[in-house]
């Protein structure tokens, strides 16, 4: 996955409410381990570039933890 791709899952996700897949989801909740299980190999590549996306771009309450996320997704907030 580059960065373009990984932008529009996370818009995906923060404007549709649309429950990312498993990499992109453990990347949002911040679970290391998870990310590197479920990257394929560009996505490893690339992964600080998506930590850093997320900590700069995405709202504090849309990430952090898988808890975190799917309050997220059950709120009417966007």
């Amino acid at each position: 996955m580059n960065l373009e791709e990984f932008k529009e899952s996370v818009n995906l996700y923060l404007v549709h409410k649309i429950l990312p897949g498993s990499f992109v989801r453990s990347v949002l909740g911040n679970d290391l381990s998870g990310s590197f299980m479920y990257a394929d190999t560009e996505s490893r590549e690339n992964l600080f570039e998506f930590v850093k996306y997320i900590f700069n771009e995405v709202p504090g309450g849309a990430w952090g933890s898988y808890k975190i996320v799917q309050d997220y997704l059950e709120s009417k907030e966007v």
